[in-house]
């Protein structure tokens, strides 16, 4: 897991010990993700990259990827295809995936129909379904 660090200064730390009082002993980097997915108006959900057709090289594979919020009673949204790997690495490219995030899917559809990664998408990403 990556790690980043966070400074307060010491001005601020005594507004730390008041947040701790009033809502318990969550981590600093709970607080500040909740915090995050709030002001961006972020969501928490399975992202699914579906094999669309059996047979025939990877590399040129139709591919549908759907995200799935956990707060949607709703399940799924709209897939968005993508016809080979390159269309595939540039569309998880475009939803915020990291390289190594990308290339483990990949890796994955090499012995299997589908992979699914929990991950969380600001509105303009999900804006991309």
């Amino acid at each position: 897991m990556p790690q980043k660090t966070i400074y307060l200064s010491e001005a601020d730390a005594a507004l730390w010990d008041e947040i701790k009082a009033r809502i318990g002993e969550k981590s600093m980097s709970t607080l500040f993700v909740e915090y995050l997915r709030k002001t961006l108006d972020a969501r928490d959900g399975f992202l699914h990259v579906v094999r669309a057709e059996r047979g025939g090289p990877l590399r040129q594979a139709p591919f549908a990827v759907m995200f799935a919020p956990l707060d949607a009673p709703g399940g799924f949204m709209q897939p968005h295809y993508c016809q080979g790997l390159a269309d595939l690495t540039q569309f998880l490219q475009q939803l915020g995936l990291a390289k190594g995030a990308s290339e483990t899917i990949q890796s994955a559809l090499k012995s299997q129909e589908s992979v699914s990664e929990r991950l969380t998408l600001t509105q303009d990403k999900i804006a991309l379904f």
